[in-house]
C-alpha cells in the first residue's frame, strides 16, 4: 500500500538531516582549529556563485556592479557561473565590468544531478579557500544544493534573492523548506526591495535572517550631450525616442509596449522611434509588431553599452507585469528619464 507522507512528517525528517549535517560541519571546523591550521594573512576572498546565471539580466548586472565595488574595497571577489553554451561570452562581459569570472562544469551539473555531484563541488569550494560565499538566486527560492555544498565545505553562506513569485500563497512544504534552509544553511538572506522582503517572510524565511540591501548602479560621472548621442546612433533631433531595456520574457511586458505603439495616432507614430534592448523571445515579439508601427520599432539585441541610448531617449518605458527591483529604472533616472 502506498502511503503519502504528510508535510509535517517530511519536515521533521529534513530537520533531523540538517541538524546532523550542522553537527558534522561544526565538528570538522573545530578539528581544523585543533590541528593548528594557521590563519591566512592574504586578502579576504569572497566566492560569488549562481547556478542560474544564463543571460545578461538584472541579477548578472547586480553581480558585476557588486563585484567591482568589492574589489575596489580591497576584497578579492571570484565569481563562478555554470558552464553553458554562452559561458565564455558571459565571463568576458563580467571581466569587462571589472568582475573576474570563471565557468564551472560541476556547478552546472548541480541543477541536473543535485546530490550526486554535491561532494565533488564541495571539494572544489574547499580547494578555492574562500572566506565566505555569496549565493545568488534569480527566483524567489533559496538555493539548497549550492548552500549545502558551501556549508559542507565549512564556509558561511549569504544568499541574495533577486526574484518575486507572482503565483500566490506558498504551499506548506515550500514554507517548511525555506525556513529550514535559511535557518540551518544561511548566515543571511539579502533582498533588493521591501516587496521581496515581505514575500520571503511569507515564504518561511525567519525575519532575523533577512537584510534589505537595495541594488545600485555605477555612478555616471559625465553624460554625453543629447545631440552627440543622437548623432552617434543615427537619430534626428525632431524624433521622439523611447527606450526600453530588459530581458525579452513575458514578465517584462514588452509585448504590451509593442501593442500600445501600434495604437498611437499617425501624428505621433510618424516621428516616434522605439529602441528595445535585451535578449529572449525576440522572434515572438517581432511577430506582435503591426504594420503601422513596423518602421518605428527597433530590436537591438544585447547592448553592452547603454549610455548612448539613455542619452538619446526622451522617455524610458518598461511595463513589467512583476518587478522585484529593476536596475534599469535606476539607470534611466540617472539620465533624467521618467
Amino acid at each position: 500500500m502506498n502511503v503519502r507522507m504528510r508535510p509535517a512528517s517530511e519536515t521533521r525528517r529534513v530537520r533531523a538531516v540538517l541538524e546532523r549535517l550542522r553537527t558534522s560541519i561544526g565538528a570538522k571546523v573545530s578539528l581544523a582549529v585543533r590541528q593548528g591550521e594557521q590563519p591566512r594573512t592574504q586578502t579576504a576572498r569572497v566566492g560569488v556563485l549562481s547556478g542560474s546565471a544564463y543571460a545578461f539580466g538584472g541579477m548578472e548586472r547586480g553581480h558585476a556592479n557588486a563585484g567591482s565595488r568589492i574589489v575596489e574595497a580591497g576584497v578579492l571577489a571570484e565569481r563562478v557561473i555554470p558552464q553553458r553554451h554562452n559561458s565564455e561570452e558571459l565571463c568576458a562581459w563580467f571581466a569587462a565590468h571589472g568582475s573576474p569570472c570563471a565557468a564551472d562544469e560541476l556547478l552546472a551539473s548541480l541543477n541536473s544531478f543535485g546530490l550526486i555531484k554535491l561532494f565533488a563541488f564541495t571539494r572544489t569550494l574547499r580547494a578555492a579557500r574562500f572566506d565566505i560565499v555569496n549565493v545568488h538566486s534569480p527566483g524567489s527560492h533559496i538555493p539548497f544544493v549550492e548552500g549545502l555544498a558551501c556549508r559542507l565545505a565549512g564556509l558561511p553562506v549569504i544568499v541574495s534573492v533577486h526574484g518575486y513569485d507572482a503565483a500566490g500563497a506558498p504551499s506548506t512544504a515550500t514554507v517548511g523548506r525555506n525556513r529550514l534552509i535559511a535557518s540551518y544553511l544561511c548566515r543571511l538572506v539579502v533582498v533588493p526591495s521591501a516587496v521581496v522582503r515581505r514575500q520571503q517572510v511569507q515564504f518561511g524565511v525567519p525575519c532575523g535572517k533577512l537584510r534589505l540591501i537595495r541594488c545600485g548602479v555605477p555612478a555616471v560621472v559625465e553624460h554625453a550631450s543629447r545631440s552627440e548621442s543622437r548623432r552617434e546612433l543615427g537619430f534626428r533631433g525632431d524624433e521622439f525616442v523611447l527606450t526600453s531595456f530588459g530581458r525579452l520574457v513575458p514578465d517584462k511586458g514588452i509585448d504590451v509596449l509593442v501593442r500600445a505603439v501600434e495604437l498611437l495616432p499617425d501624428v505621433l507614430l510618424g516621428r516616434l522611434r522605439v529602441c528595445i534592448g535585451g535578449i529572449g523571445d525576440q522572434a515572438g515579439l517581432e511577430a506582435c509588431v503591426g504594420e503601422r508601427s513596423r518602421h518605428a520599432i527597433r530590436f537591438l539585441g544585447h547592448v553592452n553599452d547603454t549610455e548612448a541610448y539613455y542619452g538619446t531617449a526622451d522617455l524610458f518605458v518598461l511595463p513589467s507585469r512583476h518587478e522585484p527591483f529593476g536596475l534599469v529604472f535606476v539607470e534611466a533616472a540617472q539620465h533624467g528619464l521618467a
